[in-house]
């Protein structure tokens, strides 16, 4: 009366039947990484992420290979405007670290709102991301 019931069998254990219950390698599945992910046998140190780290990269490469900032710029993906910009802090952002980690470690376990908050009332204007993101 009852039927049994039916269960999709996946294709791979009768492909490794097949072929004598031996796996394929890694590379022949094409299984390994990209060029976004770091790859420890290659020796590649991760993606270029901020900007002053690309700086640093584009200016190494130019130094060692004695290349052009335009061909150099063009091969790994950067902007020149990114590249001649100049950094310009807040002049007060020293102060402002020193502020947040002696907050910190005064309240030890207040959070970022609560240091935020603590920040706005002795004076600062600074918005909660920026506390967020600070050194420590």
């Amino acid at each position: 009366m009852a039927q049994g019931v039916w269960r999709h069998e996946p294709r791979s254990t009768q492909a490794a039947e097949r072929a004598g219950g031996r796996e394929y390698p890694a590379q022949a599945c094409r299984v390994g990484s990209h060029a976004g992910q770091d790859d420890p046998g290659r020796g590649c140190t991760g993606k270029l992420l901020s900007p002053s780290r690309r700086r640093q990269c584009i200016d190494h490469v130019r130094q060692t290979l004695s290349v052009s900032e335009r061909r150099v710029c063009r091969t790994l993906g950067q902007h020149r405007s990114t590249q001649r910009k100049v950094l310009c802090g807040l002049p007060d952002e020293a102060r402002l670290t020193e502020d947040i980690t002696a907050l910190a470690e005064e309240f030890g376990r207040y959070g970022y709102r609560m240091i935020t908050g603590l920040l706005n009332n002795s004076g600062w204007h600074v918005n909660h991301k920026r506390v967020v993101e600070c050194p420590h």
